[in-house]
């Protein structure tokens, strides 16, 4: 091992501990070149994920320069270690290691709002992030795995909640399946506010927002969107909108007829089998700077 620059050994990768690839043992000096082949799905790109740190182990372990890549800072490996994925790069996507409490808390700190859940995971480490969030005076959206692991009994402590569950998931938080949250969908919202507090905005055919006071039906969408990753958007959005001043109850009504009628626009124009969120954002652009109006 001392003599290899780079090594692994045993090395299992997967997702959500499920192993695709088990016992990988990579030797590798300086200057050598090891060329990964494969058909599409042989995983291939998993591999990469998991050496650069997108996607966690499953178990074995990484050596970088005779270290444990797991015992190294993002910074460390970054002096030593470069990946360039075939995927489009988003440069202006600014990411932190969940792992470092000391950059997570700096981030808790400077942030004016907090979405969490989209990636998450329901692993040990996601649910001391989501406690990490206790007593936070801010704007909190909780959607995917943070929704899952509400769910399971794992609390934010907030008053400033806004939670973003599809049927199902909705039907976890209250104990019932999602047949019985859409046979009444404003009884199911109300019980989830009673519960929880804050905003909650129900996702389906026709979105249902309750703040306690009021509710707000959405009647934009298509089926174009029933794609994973669709609420993750408006998730976003939602903090958007929050970091520009709205308060909850409007940021949550504003961001999902702007996600809606975006997703009726890019169905429209390029059809609705095949759309992907990032398809949206050219219309959610549009819509927002006013260059394409919501009668289009």
């Amino acid at each position: 091992m001392k003599s290899y620059f780079f090594y692994t050994d045993q090395l299992t990768v997967g997702y959500d501990g499920k192993p695709l690839i088990k016992e990988i043992n990579i030797q590798l000096n300086k200057g050598e070149i090891l060329t990964l082949i494969g058909p599409n799905g042989a995983g291939k790109s998993t591999i990469l994920k998991s050496i650069t740190r997108q996607l966690s182990l499953i178990s074995g372990t990484i050596y970088l320069e005779h270290e444990q890549m797991s015992r190294m800072t993002n910074r460390e490996v970054s002096k030593k270690l470069a990946v360039v994925l075939t995927e489009r790069m988003r440069p202006e996507l600014m990411t932190l290691n969940m792992h470092d409490e000391e950059a997570l808390s700096q981030a808790i700190r400077w942030a004016d709002v907090i979405a969490i859940g989209p990636g998450l995971s329901k692993s040990p480490e996601a649910v001391a992030v989501l406690h990490s969030l206790d007593g936070v005076r801010k704007p909190i959206i909780a959607d995917a795995d943070a929704l899952n692991l509400i769910a399971s009994g794992e609390i934010i402590q907030t008053e400033r909640l806004i939670i973003t569950p599809h049927p199902a998931e909705a039907g976890r938080l209250l104990g019932m399946s999602a047949s019985e949250v859409n046979q009444d969908r404003f009884a199911a919202a109300l019980k989830l506010h009673q519960r929880l507090g804050g905003v909650v905005l129900l996702k389906g055919a026709g979105t249902v927002i309750c703040d306690g006071k009021k509710f707000t039906i959405i009647s934009e969408g298509s089926p174009a969107m029933a794609a994973g990753g669709m609420g993750d958007l408006l998730t976003g959005m939602i903090a958007a909108l929050l970091a520009q001043g709205l308060s909850m109850n409007l940021a949550a009504v504003c961001a999902a007829i702007i996600h809606g009628r975006a997703g009726t626009l890019s169905a429209m124009q390029n059809g609705i089998i095949g759309t992907l969120p990032l398809d949206l954002c050219p219309y959610i652009r549009k819509l927002v700077n006013g260059i394409v109006d919501f009668k289009s």
